[in-house]
């Protein structure tokens, strides 16, 4: 790769992480559902929920890739709120199923409109040809594959942290090698 190559690239993963930190701080505002502030993580389980990426706690881990523990904890407080109810499965399991009530239909129909294309989106997306806008889609899956395998490496090596391996590895895909103690 040339220092030309690389300057580019350094620029492009300097832009990707602020607009990954403007996302982290979208993220910390409330949506407001009438009177009640949603947070995002609660927003985005009803969405889960109501696209049907999930009816049970293990469905929605699997999908967000946090636990189960964190999962329950966000549909406990959906319950409690009065978005989500459960219902004990009809193949006779154990399982839980998850399902939005009527206001939680209500907050998923509000944040789809919210979500819909609106025209600054579709303006900003009209000033690229649709070539450029598929090559920018292939990139954003390169990504998406990049950090996921990034993510899990880093979530196994944070399992193990207690004997001192993750703080001495490099991130995956840097090409440095591991040093040694001395």
């Amino acid at each position: 790769m040339t220092t030309k190559e690389r300057a580019l690239l350094r620029e492009s993963q300097e832009l990707f992480t602020r607009l990954l930190m403007k996302f982290d701080l979208m993220g910390k505002v409330p949506f407001c559902f009438g009177r009640e502030p949603i947070s995002r993580a609660q927003l985005h389980m009803i969405e889960a929920i109501g696209k049907g990426y999930g009816s049970t706690v293990t469905a929605l881990a699997d999908y967000f890739m946090i636990t189960k523990g964190a999962v329950s904890q966000v549909v406990s407080k959906l319950r409690a709120k009065g978005f989500v109810s459960k219902s004990k499965s009809s193949g006779g399991g154990k399982g839980i199923l998850l399902e939005l009530t009527k206001r939680g239909l209500e907050a998923f129909e509000a944040h789809e409109s919210y979500n819909d294309l609106g025209p600054d989106i579709i303006a900003f997306a009209e000033r690229y040809t649709e070539e450029e806008r598929r090559a920018f889609l292939s990139v954003l899956r390169g990504l998406d594959d990049l950090i996921g395998g990034i993510f899990a490496v880093l979530a196994a090596k944070a399992e193990n942290c207690r004997d001192g391996e993750a703080a001495s590895s490099p991130p995956p895909g840097t090409g440095k090698k591991k040093r040694k103690k001395t």
